[in-house]
């Protein structure tokens, strides 16, 4: 007479099976939150409940990946720095945070910026961040800007940061502008003490004098160098225009050659001087 196959698995493999549908179960849910997360709602989520300090941030829209969130109608205001933007876009590097490096490039567009350096703060309870914050890219399109109360608007271009040499309180760095119209090498020097209640920047630049299109479209050729001084909260800069040839605006037919000039910037002021053919 045969014997009748059990009609239950005995104890110890139903234990085991149950453990291993647990165990599958907690790694596919696992998965799909990670997949979540990632995904442009875990981005709305992430972003909508962050809580930077000292930071204000709002955005009517947000989309995008978590590497590459794109904020619409934003508002934002911290120490020194208030604005509001059409849109902004964030990208970072997501292997350099193996090496706990934040490499980020940002795009601009249609901001308005107030900027008072003398209104920066910096963190002085002591804590040091193992972190390291590296800007790669900028790109502005649209993008006006106070600086201490005077007026500046931004040509549509982008600055890329080619060399960074310092720490928390000084070094240099070699950065780049290109813009449709012509594009320049920038050498910038930085001193920030403790509280950053007083930094002092110096920018030495030379490039294609077409960069000043934005400004004035009568401009055709030529050199532009000189620098710019942030130093208490003052923006002042001397430049030099060499071998120039401009357009006379409203006499278009009129060409001014072999121009070479000097002006003065200091707050709102512009003091021009010049020499040509």
């Amino acid at each position: 007479m045969s014997k009748s196959l059990p009609s239950v698995l005995p104890q110890p493999r139903r234990t085991k099976l149950r453990r291993r549908v647990l165990l599958w179960g907690f790694l596919v849910g696992l998965v799909l939150f990670l997949i979540l997360m990632v995904s442009p709602v875990g981005t709305r989520f992430i972003l909508s409940n962050l809580n930077i300090p000292n930071v204000e941030l709002s955005a009517e829209r947000i989309d995008g990946f978590l590497w590459n969130p794109r904020l619409e109608g934003v508002r934002f205001k911290t120490a020194g720095i208030s604005g509001t933007a059409d849109r902004l876009e964030l990208s970072y590097s997501v292997p350099a945070l193996l090496h706990q490096e934040f490499r980020f490039s940002v795009r601009l567009r249609g901001a308005k910026l107030e900027v008072n350096p003398t209104q920066f703060k910096r963190d002085t309870s002591g804590a040091k961040s193992a972190w390291k914050i590296t800007p790669e890219q900028l790109e502005v399109q649209n993008v006006q800007a106070k600086i201490s109360g005077n007026p500046f608007e931004l040509p549509n271009g982008t600055v890329s940061l080619n060399a960074l040499v310092g720490d928390g309180k000084a070094g240099k760095a070699a950065l780049e502008l290109k813009t449709p119209d012509g594009q320049a090498k920038i050498d910038l020097n930085y001193m920030l003490d403790q509280d950053l209640s007083n930094p002092q920047i110096q920018a030495k630049f030379k490039g294609d004098a077409r960069l000043a299109r934005h400004w004035w479209t009568g401009i055709l050729a030529g050199t532009l160098e000189g620098e710019y001084h942030l130093k208490a909260g003052q923006l002042e800069g001397n430049i030099q225009l060499h071998r120039g040839k401009v357009q006379i605006p409203g006499a278009e037919w009129i060409e001014v050659d072999a121009l070479e000039g000097t002006v003065k910037h200091q707050g709102s002021r512009l003091d021009i001087t010049a020499t040509g053919r």
